[in-house]
């Protein structure tokens, strides 16, 4: 079964990711994994399925930024062809008065 209509979910997903991603001791190329394995496409997703959920939108923005900062620029460009810019426009647009998006 999927959890993909479960906002809750989708924000404890990115949450996760996040706070994966943040951890000291992931470096870039563990990074480099991470993108590989279907996460930002993912976080992407939750971003599509929750434009409304202000909380799913901002614990993606954080978990895209971590997972695309620091030069990793294989996860950047994955991104940015998955669709992030806009997911991340979107999501600004949804919640202007919002500071976390």
């Amino acid at each position: 079964s999927t959890h993909r209509g479960v906002a809750a979910v989708q924000e404890a997903g990115c949450r996760a990711l996040l706070r994966i991603t943040s951890h000291p001791s992931v470096d870039a190329s563990l990074h480099v994994k991470i993108g590989q394995s279907g996460a930002i496409e993912a976080v992407l997703l939750a971003m599509k399925s929750h434009l409304g959920v202000a909380t799913v939108q901002a614990w993606a923005c954080a978990a895209l930024l971590m997972m695309t900062a620091d030069n990793i620029d294989e996860n950047a460009i994955k991104a940015i062809k998955a669709g992030g810019i806009e997911a991340v426009l979107a999501a600004m647009g949804a919640h202007p008065d919002v500071v976390d998006v």
